[in-house]
């Protein structure tokens, strides 16, 4: 892993996706995906942006680490983007429900009860991961756990950046709205497989398994 390689994990496409195209079953992934971005500041990207300052707290806390440490690093952050992207497909299809019982009063019995069982479904395992990610964090040894944390609120911060142009206009004709609905079932596993599989949730956290 080069020190000056930024990850960046593009799950969010994922909640982009979904809810927000006719085609949005087609958008989940079967598992993660991580992309490996060289972010080059010249020219006109010389002022500081979250992204930037990401490259720059990311070369930072990698100088120097080990292999096992660079391991530590990468599962923190490869578990802490599953997480934020799961969050964000909630919101996403909290607005899409939104707006289809909106344009489409009949579907509102139906869509609003499927969507608060599926956040129902949802909801213990995204908080699951979300203690294994703080108990990561805690046992990982190459920073302090508090700058472990600030590093993760600069991540954020640079996906949202990139994403802050990218309009999202769910969608509302009838008839993708049932067809989101008729998905849900279907979405609400790949979502639970995704943080089961990729938080390796069904497995003890032990300090001899942060690169799980």
């Amino acid at each position: 892993m080069k020190k000056n390689t930024v990850l960046i994990l593009s799950l969010c496409v994922f909640s982009l996706a979904f809810a927000f195209s006719a085609d949005a079953e087609e958008a989940v992934p079967q598992e993660p995906v991580k992309v490996e971005t060289k972010v080059k500041t010249t020219g006109d990207e010389k002022a500081e942006t979250p992204v930037t300052k990401l490259e720059d707290l990311t070369n930072s806390m990698m100088d120097g680490l080990d292999e096992e440490q660079l391991k530590q690093f990468a599962a923190i952050r490869l578990a802490h983007g599953v997480l934020r992207s799961v969050k964000e497909v909630q919101s996403s299809v909290g607005r899409a429900v939104t707006a289809c019982v909106e344009e489409n009063p009949t579907l509102k019995d139906s869509m609003e009860t499927r969507f608060r069982s599926w956040k129902s479904a949802i909801r213990p395992v995204l908080k699951k991961g979300e203690d294994r990610v703080a108990k990561m964090i805690i046992l990982q040894d190459y920073a302090k756990p508090s700058e472990v944390r600030s590093y993760l609120t600069s991540f954020d911060e640079a996906i949202a950046y990139r994403e802050k142009n990218i309009e999202k206009k769910p969608v509302t004709e009838k008839a993708s709205c049932e067809a989101m609905l008729e998905k849900m079932d279907e979405t609400q596993e790949r979502l639970l497989d995704l943080m089961k599989e990729s938080l390796g949730l069904d497995q003890p956290l032990t300090k001899s398994e942060k690169t799980e």
